[in-house]
């Protein structure tokens, strides 16, 4: 069984996901290309909507040439931040 992200930290996922996705000029279409998720499910993750795993998130940082925790740590210290306001 694959582990889903809790839905409020998938917002934070999203958040980071998005940016660093335009950062490298990358579409969506391109991402899905490259790391073999697909465009819907991008679509979805980048929407904060429906279920995202800790495994798509490997895939997509891994595609962006982005370690896994360097991704999941700026999206936890975005969640983080939130809390705290």
């Amino acid at each position: 069984m694959k582990r889903k992200v809790d839905p409020e930290f998938a917002k934070y996922i999203a958040i980071r996901l998005k940016t660093v996705r335009n950062e490298q000029n990358l579409s969506q279409a391109k991402l899905a290309e490259v790391s073999g998720v697909s465009l819907s499910n991008i679509q979805r993750i980048e929407g904060a909507k429906g279920d995202t795993t800790f495994a798509t998130a490997y895939h997509l940082s891994k595609a962006l040439n982005v370690t896994y925790l360097n991704f999941l740590k700026a999206a936890r210290l975005q969640y983080s931040l939130k809390i705290l306001n």
